[in-house]
């Protein structure tokens, strides 16, 4: 067995057949050195919340999104077990708890809140801090409120 193309490439004495290091691996016919794949493996495996393609794009100084996005779904599939076990129902990894756990009561989406018959004017002036909806929406609100107190009025007077 000897080198030939500076060391990449092995052949067979006996037969002639040809082969490379990579040949078979995630890297075959890779043109970018074995420095920046590392590298790569390297931010991959280190971030905790795990790296975006355009992330890794950016770090790397791909050109392009498509090489980033490649190079990722290649590393993500290689660092899979092939005959790892299913997770069980409670699963603790770094220090964060998933599975068999309530979720809050409460949710993290905040929207302002409807307006109630007390507080509702039939045409606003203002609207709530950080509120990007169009005026019409916040008037058609506002109408529908007026209604409803109008008709709880009538129903009180009866």
């Amino acid at each position: 067995m000897w080198t030939i193309r500076e060391g990449t490439t092995f052949e067979c004495a006996d037969c002639g057949h040809q082969t490379s290091l990579t040949s078979g691996t995630l890297l075959a016919k890779t043109r970018k050195p074995f420095k920046m794949w590392f590298r790569a493996v390297f931010e991959i495996s280190t971030r905790r919340t795990g790296i975006s393609a355009k992330d890794l794009q950016r770090i790397m100084g791909f050109g392009s999104y498509k090489t980033a996005w490649s190079w990722l779904h290649k590393l993500r599939a290689a660092m899979v077990r092939p005959d790892r076990e299913p997770l069980r129902p409670f699963v603790q990894a770094d220090e964060t708890l998933v599975g068999e756990r309530a979720r809050p009561t409460r949710s993290w989406f905040w929207w302002p809140p409807r307006p109630t018959d007390e507080c509702v004017s039939p045409t606003p002036t203002t609207t709530m801090k950080g509120d990007k909806r169009e005026p019409k929406v916040l008037l058609a609100r506002a109408a529908l409120a007026q209604r409803q107190t109008n008709r709880k009025r009538a129903n009180a007077d009866l």
